[in-house]
């Protein structure tokens, strides 16, 4: 149990990496009163030390929810540039993203499941990684996407429940 009495912001320079916040008070609640450190990590996507630990919980977080549900569809849905500024790109493929998944709904006379990861190319646009439940035809999802203001370009595959992992991992690191 720790019962800590200040915090002490990394006077002696350990662990530069992380750590950066270090808790000093006492560790146990016993006779002998011992203190002591105790590391804290700063948590923090930029970090070195944390920040392949977040992506790792995520990237198997994931991998755990599209198991469970059954994605076995990558879905990829570029923009088009002339439709919207690369700075306006993340809210303007979430609004034509939340369009196609009425569509959708209006097709399928339900929601689909989905888990979407969202990248930014070097050009500044966005695009969607999406996992979802179910066939589409690429045909249909192309002329959707289109008809929404999204782009022309989009791609949908089977890919192996066991390999989530290999392909959702190049966009999450």
């Amino acid at each position: 149990m720790y019962n800590v009495s200040s915090l002490d912001n990394n006077k002696d320079n350990r662990n530069t990496s992380c750590g950066s916040w270090t808790l000093f008070g006492l560790l146990e609640e016993s006779k002998d009163k011992r203190w002591g450190y105790l590391r804290t990590y700063c948590k923090k996507w930029s970090c070195p030390v944390c920040g392949p630990k977040k992506a790792f919980i995520l990237k198997k977080s994931i991998i755990e929810c599209a198991t469970e549900r059954k994605l076995q569809r990558l879905l990829t849905l570029t923009l088009d540039p002339s439709k919207c500024e690369a700075e306006d790109s993340i809210r303007y493929i979430r609004d034509c993203w939340n369009k196609l998944r009425v569509y959708l709904i209006r097709k399928y006379g339900k929601n689909i499941s989905f888990i979407a990861v969202l990248e930014l190319q070097k050009s500044g646009y966005a695009h969607l990684h999406i996992l979802i439940d179910r066939f589409i035809r690429q045909d249909w999802v192309s002329e959707a996407w289109e008809a929404l203001g999204g782009g022309r370009i989009v791609d949908i595959r089977f890919i192996d429940i066991h390999r989530i992992s290999h392909y959702l991992s190049r966009y999450l690191t």
